[in-house]
């Protein structure tokens, strides 16, 4: 197995390019803007077969991009509060429920 004209051996080339790997709290925020995003774009079709055209394709796609844009800013920002206090109300939750228990 030679080296090509890269320096590289043939073995080398086979094997895949690593991307960079996005954090779990990136990838969290990524999904809850495409999930804000299509959720909006069901209801726009909802009320579009019900009612009538709200707004036009090329609008209702740009809406969708900012609130899906402002759902995933919005999730990256409030993703330790709300982990903060949910395991806070865990806490207090088990406290209570043990205590209860046992009477």
């Amino acid at each position: 197995m030679g080296a090509d004209h890269t320096g590289e051996t043939s073995a080398d080339a086979d094997t895949p390019e690593r991307l960079p790997q996005l954090s779990p709290r990136v990838k969290s925020a990524l999904l809850w803007g495409a999930v804000g995003a299509l959720t909006f774009l069901v209801l726009v079709q909802g009320y579009a077969l019900l009612v009538g055209p709200l707004v036009s394709i090329a609008q209702g796609g740009a809406i969708a991009f900012v609130v899906g844009t402002g759902a995933a800013v919005a999730a990256y920002l409030f993703e330790y509060r709300i982990a903060r206090w949910a395991a806070r109300r865990e806490m207090n939750g088990s406290d209570s429920t043990t205590s209860t228990d046992q009477k």
